[in-house]
């Protein structure tokens, strides 16, 4: 599974030892992580980055969001890049775990609270059950991954999506699973 980490770079003094538990754990169970904008930067460095620096970060943040099975957010140490993130990802139906070390206090973001379980999971742990907690918020989130289905289409069709993407600005997935959807409500006789 392709997974994009979240962590607080301002965070690493008090958690680097958490983060690296976690995206080691992860790493061990077969996992691609994608972690280095966290592991591999100081806040020193993000403090010098320029407009053109920042544009191409964000740039690869949101690709590889977007581009990832699921996000895991460490968000003990809360800051709104992070929120952002995971409101990105979840804009994205990109499913997202939600890690609070029990060392914080227990809910960091009390708007998630109401936001709708389909494809959000909290959970707290601590250095004792991360492992147990790690592996029963992957086989729940894992229930909550879209499936990727391909399919032909005419060129013509591929322009209009091309144009609709660029033009309301929303992911072509997204637009035709707004198509669908209201359909499936429509199917009394569906048995899902």
């Amino acid at each position: 599974m392709k997974i994009y980490f979240l962590g607080a770079v301002s965070g690493m003094s008090k958690f680097d030892a958490s983060y690296k538990k976690i995206i080691s754990f992860l790493e061990s169970s077969g996992h691609k992580v994608e972690h280095m904008h966290v592991t591999a930067v100081t806040m020193d460095d993000i403090l010098k980055y320029d407009w053109d620096k920042n544009h191409i970060d964000y740039n690869k943040m949101s690709k590889n969001i977007k581009n990832s099975d699921i996000v895991i957010a460490e968000v003990s140490h809360p800051t709104l890049k992070i929120g952002y993130e995971i409101a990105l990802a979840l804009e994205n139906e990109v499913p997202v775990l939600v890690l609070n070390s029990d060392i914080g206090e227990k809910s960091k973001f009390p708007l998630f609270l109401g936001y709708p379980k389909d494809k959000l999971i909290l959970k707290n742990y601590d250095v004792n059950n991360m492992k147990e907690v790690l592996e029963k918020g992957i086989e729940e989130i894992s229930q909550l991954m879209d499936i990727r289905f391909n399919f032909f289409i005419s060129p013509k069709m591929s322009k209009f999506l091309d144009w609709i993407s660029k033009d309301k600005m929303i992911p072509k997935a997204v637009f035709l699973r707004k198509l669908i959807e209201p359909e499936m409500e429509k199917a009394k006789e569906f048995p899902g």
